[in-house]
């Protein structure tokens, strides 16, 4: 009985999840470079190689940098097990955020790494990014504890893919 109220529940909740990063960029032009005074029209600016002083590469590195500053505790991250290199160094979490982790205030980082239920996995907590991302915490004393697929969040993506094989486990 309890499980059939649960599953008409869930059918009438929609949830997207959005990041924040998806949410803000919009604000910015892609490749806003203040040094051309002319608009190309022939090419489009990678944010990342081609401006990395851009408005949007700006505003992520400060908002970044003080998140990660004013963190304590236990830090939880979410990564995306569906993609190759799911550290990805490049990234500003990484180039940013791990290395303003003040070791004094932040004692663990526990990653999720999530699998898209709809794709098959890529990465997990075994893989070498991640093992990367282990021996840069250690150098900074900070404990890295990672878990696949956090079953939490596993229920969100269930509210919206509920018919999926890996949503109709017993609760």
């Amino acid at each position: 009985m309890l499980i059939c109220q649960v599953q008409k529940c869930l059918k009438r909740v929609k949830v997207t999840l959005y990041l924040l990063q998806s949410s803000i960029s919009m604000l910015f032009p892609e490749g806003d470079c203040r040094q051309q005074f002319e608009m190309n029209y022939q090419s489009c600016p990678d944010r990342r190689t081609d401006c990395s002083n851009n408005s949007v590469s700006v505003f992520w590195n400060t908002v970044s940098k003080r998140f990660a500053e004013d963190a304590c505790g236990v830090v939880h991250v979410l990564l995306n097990g569906s993609v190759h290199n799911t550290f990805d160094e490049r990234s500003t979490f990484a180039r940013v955020e791990v290395f303003n982790l003040h070791p004094e205030k932040v004692h663990t980082l526990q990653a999720w790494v999530m699998q898209d239920i709809r794709n098959i996995s890529s990465d997990s907590c075994s893989d070498a990014s991640i093992k990367n991302l282990k021996l840069i915490l250690s150098k900074r004393n900070i404990t890295f504890t990672c878990e696949n697929n956090y079953r939490p969040i596993r229920f969100l993506q269930c509210v919206k893919y509920p018919e999926h094989s890996s949503c109709r486990s017993k609760i």
